[in-house]
């Protein structure tokens, strides 16, 4: 029986606790806010042991063997030293890091951990993704070409989105770059099995310049961007096209297109998981089965994978041998690596 301890409240209420309850083999056993007020509200709701108001004392806590760390990015270096320097296992959120430096810290204290150290890039664990993969490293698609990944997010189109954490560069270190650039870098070389940078560039914007605080309405300055577009290319000559927006204004959806010399695969939210291996037929429709149908949280394609990340993670805790490709701190670094080049 694994017993995780859960840092924060956004994700880490939204999506965490509720996947864990119907994982088999696990239990959450405490919260930290730092609203302790709010903590034990929670605690009581869910049936949790333990609540606390610092992010220490559940690390500490000897009946907490997995940390979870769905904290604001600027928190993540420091959770994750003392989650690894008190030999817990760690599901680090990503980015791991604010930077690469930050991610590199992590690396080096974790080289002689005999714990769990991974980061939650959950879209791997999709079943989409599994299916995609399988196919392309079946070579129906023949040599892959290109690859593009968008991101459609309306956080920031709705009428009373007000001011959050993900504004603050220094907090966030870039919203939806690092937030979500993240994301589709890991997909995107795992797909394609980790290659490395040859060139690339990314443009950004900011396009609501303010936005109202949520206590007094005062508006203050949004110094993070909530809209990007990157063009990569990798050493193995495949061409990455990356685009993600808060501002999709109804329109919330993940599509993922790979094209190789024999075919094309296809996946959106509204369309599933298509493919056309033949000039003279139209996109064919792949049924993929999702066996935690059961489990019913989050909205976006990420969000909606970490129940698959969960059994995952859970069964490798309890014993279980299959194999298990989470992303490492390492692979982070590398995916940070990227952006940062990039970005330049």
């Amino acid at each position: 029986m694994v017993r995780i301890g859960i840092i924060g409240t956004g994700f880490g209420v939204r999506s965490m606790i509720p996947t864990f309850k119907k994982i088999k083999g696990c239990q959450v056993v405490a919260l930290a806010v730092t609203d302790l007020k709010k903590t034990k509200k929670i605690t009581l709701e869910n049936n949790i042991k333990f609540a606390y108001d610092n992010y220490q004392d559940l690390i500490k806590n000897p009946q907490v063997d997995l940390v979870c760390n769905p904290t604001p990015s600027h928190l993540h270096l420091e959770i994750g030293l003392l989650a690894i320097k008190h030999k817990k296992h760690l599901l680090q959120e990503k980015p791991a890091g604010l930077n690469s430096n930050q991610i590199k810290k992590l690396v080096k204290a974790s080289k002689k951990s005999k714990k769990f150290i991974g980061v939650n890039h959950a879209s791997r664990f999709n079943p989409v993704t599994l299916k995609i993969k399988k196919l392309i490293d079946s070579g129906v698609l023949g040599q892959i070409t290109s690859i593009s990944i968008h991101n459609y997010v309306n956080y920031g189109s709705f009428k009373d989105a007000t001011y959050t954490w993900w504004d603050d560069h220094k907090k966030s270190g870039g919203q939806t770059v690092l937030g979500y650039g993240t994301h589709l870098i890991d997909l995107a070389r795992y797909l394609t099995n980790f290659p490395r940078l040859e060139k690339g560039f990314l443009h950004d914007q900011i396009i609501s310049k303010t936005q109202p605080d949520k206590i007094t309405g005062k508006h203050k300055k949004v110094t993070s961007p909530d809209q990007f577009r990157a063009n990569i290319k990798f050493n193995n000559q495949i061409n990455v096209s990356l685009f993600a927006t808060l501002y999709s204004f109804g329109y919330n959806n993940f599509e993922l297109k790979i094209l190789g010399t024999k075919g094309i695969i296809f996946y959106d939210d509204l369309n599933g998981l298509q493919i056309s291996t033949d000039n003279s037929q139209p996109l064919q429709l792949i049924k993929v089965q999702d066996h935690l149908s059961d489990i019913k949280v989050g909205r976006s394609f990420v969000s909606k994978s970490f129940k698959f990340l969960a059994e995952n993670l859970i069964n490798h805790l309890n014993g279980d041998n299959k194999k298990f490709e989470y992303c490492t701190l390492q692979q982070a670094w590398e995916n940070q690596q990227i952006l940062e080049k990039i970005c330049k």
